[in-house]
């Protein structure tokens, strides 16, 4: 089931842009994500449930790019993964570290 996109106008010092939410849902009505757009581009938070409504992923987008950290967990709540745009980080189930990449 789709809910989004939802779009609002928005003008600031003569700039005009188009803000929208866009969000989906799970057949039992729980979220499944929520994102902001700006011109269609991915901007501000980005986050992703699991069925039972536990947070999946959070990210923070400017102009669809990735601008903060990304971080994904399991549905047990433990970390999954995070990136920071300069480094990578996976973890197992358990909590353990099992890769870890940078950039340069």
């Amino acid at each position: 089931m789709r809910l989004g996109p939802k779009f609002l106008t928005h003008v600031t010092k003569g700039e005009h842009y188009i803000i929208s939410t866009s969000d989906e849902r799970y057949g039992n009505l729980s979220l499944r994500y929520y994102d902001y757009y700006k011109d269609g581009l991915l901007d501000g938070v980005s986050v992703n449930f699991y069925l039972s409504g536990k947070i999946k992923g959070y990210g923070v987008y400017d102009k669809g790019r990735l601008t903060g950290e990304l971080y994904e967990w399991y549905e047990n709540g433990m970390i999954k993964c995070y990136n920071n745009g300069k480094q990578l980080i996976l973890f197992d189930e358990e909590g353990y570290m099992y890769r870890k990449a940078e950039r340069k």
